[in-house]
């Protein structure tokens, strides 16, 4: 299941797409999508959050069919007061069945969510729910590769560092920054469970061919960052 770690309320979570390097990879996510997707295509996000990503796709391809899940009931409660036309369900990753199959399935800061034990699982039922040929978007924020837990503390300190920079370059609010050291403190106690780029490659490479790989951010892409993967269903 994705791990209930504390998030915050619903409009506060929306402006980190404003402040936190994130906003940019959402941003292209949401246009590959509009341009790949076949008319009137199905589209199923998990661990949507507020359903932000699927209302951005829907602004661009509003033939499309657009469905996400999240465990957050009051993230859930709010994407479907503000956007109409996209379907939002409160669950479990692991459990959510889409209502149809879908052409494209998104995760983008989900997977390190889930339990380690978990993540090869849910990338095996992503592949067991597209059918053959269709497309499975990740976008992924990961740290630089480690070998113990200190060397993973570093790991996850350093990116969050990185994120707290650009934040405070950004002229957030101090209510992003708060929100910067929260995802760190879940990084720390392991209530996120980020991985470094070879290992997110070697999850997803059994079931999916990888088709495109981008890193968004940093710009020179160091060991760390945020980064897409477009994959296709072996």
């Amino acid at each position: 299941m994705d791990a209930l770690v504390r998030l915050p309320p619903p409009e506060v979570y929306e402006q980190e797409y404003r402040h936190w390097p994130w906003g940019r990879l959402m941003e292209i996510v949401a246009g590959m999508v509009a341009k790949n997707a076949p008319k009137a295509g199905r589209v199923v996000d998990y661990m949507c959050g507020t359903g932000y990503l699927l209302h951005e796709i829907s602004k661009q391809r509003a033939d499309l069919s657009l469905e996400g899940c999240s465990l957050n009931e009051d993230h859930v409660a709010y994407g479907r007061k503000q956007y109409s036309g996209i379907r939002l369900w409160a669950g479990d990753a692991m459990k959510f069945a889409p209502s149809q199959c879908p052409d494209i399935v998104l995760c983008t800061a989900g997977i390190h969510h889930l339990p380690r034990a978990d993540q090869p699982a849910f990338i095996q039922k992503v592949a067991a729910e597209l059918l053959r040929g269709g497309t499975f978007i990740v976008g992924e924020e990961v740290i630089s590769p480690y070998t113990d837990e200190n060397t993973r503390l570093k790991s996850v300190v350093e990116l969050g560092g990185a994120i707290l920079k650009e934040v405070m370059n950004s002229h957030a609010p101090p209510i992003m920054l708060t929100e910067v050291l929260e995802v760190m403190k879940n990084d720390i106690e392991e209530r996120e469970f980020k991985l470094d780029l070879g290992t997110l490659e070697s999850l997803i490479q059994p079931v999916f061919t990888l088709k495109h790989k981008e890193f968004v951010w940093p710009t020179k892409f160091k060991t760390y960052g945020d980064v897409i993967f477009v994959c296709e269903r072996n």
